[in-house]
C-alpha cells in the first residue's frame, strides 16, 4: 500500500467533487479503499458523492463507515447531518450536527446546519438564534449566517434587531433582492410601511422578477391605503408566477376591497379552480357574491368553506347571513348556533 498514493486518490475525489463530477469522484474514492479500507476521508468522500447521485442508503452506509475508522472526524458527522435532514430525520440530524461541533469547536457551518433546522423544521428560533450566533462568532464575515440571524429574530418578533441582521448581510453582499425583501419585511413588523415601500423598490431594482419583492411591495402599499397600486403589484407577481396562490388570493381581496365585485367574483372563482381546497378562497368569493346580492351563490360557496373546515366559525356566520337574506331563516339559525358552538360571539 502507497500512503502517497491513497492521498492523491483522496484528492482527486475531492477536487472532482467540486467539479460536480460525483460518479467520477466515486471511483476515485472507492479506488483509495481498496488500498486503504479503513481510510475515513474516503468514506467520507464516498459518502458524499453517493448523496449527490441520491443514492441515500448507500451514503448512509459509507458515512457509518467513516465514524467506525474515525469517531472524531467532524466532517463525517457535518454531511451525515445534512443526509438526515434529506431523509426528513431532523432529530437525527440535530444529533449529528451537534457531534460535529462536539469534534471541530470552530465548525461555524455546523452551528449555521443546526440553526437552519432548527428553525425551518423544527419550529425553535430561540434555539436557532443561539446556534447561528455561535456560528457567526466563529466567521463574522458570512453573508448567509447574518442573513438566517435575521430570519430567526424576525420570527421571535424582534424586528429591529431583525432588520439590523439583514443589514449586516446585505453589507456582506448578501442577495440583494431577497435581503432587501426580508428588510422589508422586518420593517412591515414595526409598521414602518413605507420605508419597507423603498425595501421592496431597492429589492426590485436588484431583481425584477423578484416574486415575493412584488407580493410584500402590494401588502405594503395596501397598508398605505394605495388599493390600485397594491392590485398592479399583485397583478404583476400573478404575471411571473401563475400558479402562485398568495398572488391570486391577494389580488382578489385586493378587487374586493375596492368594490369590483364581479371582478373579485371572477379572480376568486379562478384560484378556487387552481388551490380547490383552500377556504378562504371560498370565503372571499361568497363575501362578493353577497356584495352584489346573490345571496343563494354566496350561500353555495360558504357551505364548500365549512365543508373544508367545519370548526371555522366566521363561514358558519357568513353562512347565517346568506341563508338569512333569501329569508331561509331556519337555515340561518342553525348556521349562527353552529358559529356559538365554536365560540363565535357577535
Amino acid at each position: 500500500m502507497s500512503e502517497e498514493e491513497v492521498g492523491r486518490l483522496i484528492a482527486e475525489g475531492e477536487r472532482l467533487l467540486k467539479a460536480a463530477q460525483n460518479d467520477e469522484a466515486l471511483e476515485a474514492f472507492e479506488r483509495a479503499l481498496e488500498l486503504e479500507p479503513r481510510q475515513a476521508a474516503a468514506w467520507n468522500g464516498k459518502g458524499l458523492a453517493l448523496s449527490r447521485l441520491d443514492r441515500n442508503t448507500e451514503s448512509l452506509a459509507a458515512y457509518e463507515q467513516a465514524i467506525l475508522a474515525d469517531e472524531t472526524y467532524a466532517g463525517v458527522w457535518r454531511n451525515l447531518g445534512v443526509l438526515y435532514r434529506r431523509l426528513q430525520r431532523p432529530q437525527d440530524a440535530l444529533r449529528s450536527y451537534r457531534r460535529a461541533a462536539t469534534f471541530d469547536a470552530q465548525d461555524a457551518e455546523s452551528y449555521f446546519n443546526e440553526g437552519v433546522l432548527l428553525l425551518s423544521e423544527l419550529r425553535d428560533p430561540e434555539g436557532a438564534l443561539k446556534a447561528v450566533r455561535q456560528a457567526i462568532e466563529r466567521d463574522s464575515r458570512n453573508a448567509d449566517y447574518h442573513h438566517l440571524e435575521g430570519h430567526a429574530l424576525s420570527d421571535l418578533g424582534r424586528y429591529e434587531e431583525a432588520r439590523a441582521a439583514y443589514m449586516a448581510s446585505l453589507e456582506l453582499e448578501g442577495d440583494q433582492a431577497e435581503v432587501q425583501t426580508d428588510v422589508g419585511t422586518a420593517l412591515a413588523g414595526l409598521e414602518r410601511h413605507r420605508e419597507a415601500l423603498a425595501a421592496y423598490d431597492l429589492a426590485l431594482a436588484a431583481d425584477p422578477t423578484f416574486v415575493r419583492a412584488h407580493l410584500n411591495r402590494g401588502i405594503a402599499l395596501k397598508q398605505l391605503d394605495q388599493q390600485e397600486e397594491a392590485l398592479a403589484a399583485f397583478e404583476r407577481a400573478m404575471a411571473l408566477d401563475p400558479e402562485a396562490l398568495p398572488a391570486r388570493q391577494l389580488m382578489a381581496q385586493t378587487l374586493f376591497d375596492l368594490g369590483r365585485y364581479e371582478e373579485a367574483v371572477n379572480a376568486f372563482t379562478s384560484a378556487v379552480q387552481k388551490h380547490p381546497y383552500v377556504v378562504n378562497l371560498y370565503v372571499g368569493a361568497g363575501q362578493a357574491l353577497r356584495a352584489l346580492g346573490r345571496h343563494r351563490e354566496a350561500a353555495v360557496a360558504f357551505d364548500y368553506a365549512v365543508h373544508l373546515d367545519p370548526t371555522f366559525a366566521q363561514g358558519w356566520v357568513d353562512r347565517g347571513h346568506a341563508l338569512k337574506a333569501q329569508g331561509r331563516s331556519d337555515e340561518a339559525e342553525e348556521a349562527y348556533e353552529e358559529a356559538r358552538k365554536l365560540g363565535f360571539v357577535g
